[in-house]
């Protein structure tokens, strides 16, 4: 009977428990948690510059994020191209 009881009191505490999971928490509840970033991104070609890294790879694309966001980005590609070209009708794409 008192085994009964333990599991009884065992299984209680384990739902109550599980129960509090699903609390939702804000670290900073100055903010809205959900609003959306809004930043301006400025792209610029570079690989004519023909800058390279350690590694060998050409910086080709940079651009600068501004708003919410704030940085640089650059885009830097492995030479020679590890996929081959491919010519249609007009023009050519490129890796």
């Amino acid at each position: 009977m008192r085994f009964k009881a333990v599991r009884k009191l065992t299984s209680l505490l384990f739902v109550f428990a599980v129960s509090l999971v699903g609390t939702n928490v804000y670290a900073d509840k100055g903010s809205a948690p959900w609003a959306p970033l809004a930043s301006e991104v400025v792209y610029q070609y570079v690989g004519h510059l023909e800058e390279v890294d350690d590694q060998g790879r050409l910086l080709v694309w940079q651009a600068t994020i501004k708003g919410d966001v704030t940085g640089e980005l650059k885009w830097w590609f492995v030479q020679p191209s590890p996929v081959s070209s491919t010519s249609y009708a007009g023009g050519r794409v490129n890796y």
